[in-house]
């Protein structure tokens, strides 16, 4: 089955968005949100539009990039490494394929701030918190992106 806005796509999915492994739709519920210039009125259709084999292989690759966080977390190495500058390319990557983000539109100086940002928000927010395990791995992820975005965006 694949998803519609009243259903989501393959095993496991509820209406909210959410599947076994607990990651929403991307930006769901934030049609409202400003990310830079652009607003995100599409988030739904650009969401809708991927096949169900798309959704999956997006809802794949996020679970696999956070799992790659918190094993450089547990394996005890250093936000400025390479393997953690290598995560946060990765990281804005994934980021760049959200129409109407910043990183999609290749606004750089928007870039920079919404991944500065949405890194204060993995703290901030117990929600995103717990995704990368602890506040700990949130915070690793924060440094790692704040190095990033200054050193290479």
């Amino acid at each position: 089955m694949c998803a519609t806005r009243s259903r989501p796509c393959g095993r496991g999915g509820t209406a909210d968005g959410r599947h076994a492994g607990g990651v929403q739709r991307p930006l769901q519920g934030r049609g409202d949100l400003t990310l830079g210039r652009a607003r995100v009125p599409s988030e739904d259709d650009w969401w809708h539009g991927k096949s169900c084999d798309q959704q999956r292989a997006w809802k794949q690759a996020t679970e696999d990039l956070v799992a790659a966080w918190v094993a450089a977390v547990k394996a005890g190495v250093s936000p400025t490494s390479e393997r953690a500058q290598s995560l946060a390319a990765r990281h804005v990557q994934w980021l760049s394929q959200i129409p109407g983000t910043p990183t999609a539109d290749g606004d750089r100086e928007r870039s920079i701030e919404m991944v500065k940002g949405l890194g204060d928000l993995y703290v901030n927010d117990p929600r995103f918190a717990g995704m990368y395990d602890d506040a700990a791995g949130a915070m690793f992820v924060r440094d790692a992106l704040r190095e990033y975005a200054r050193t290479r965006m």
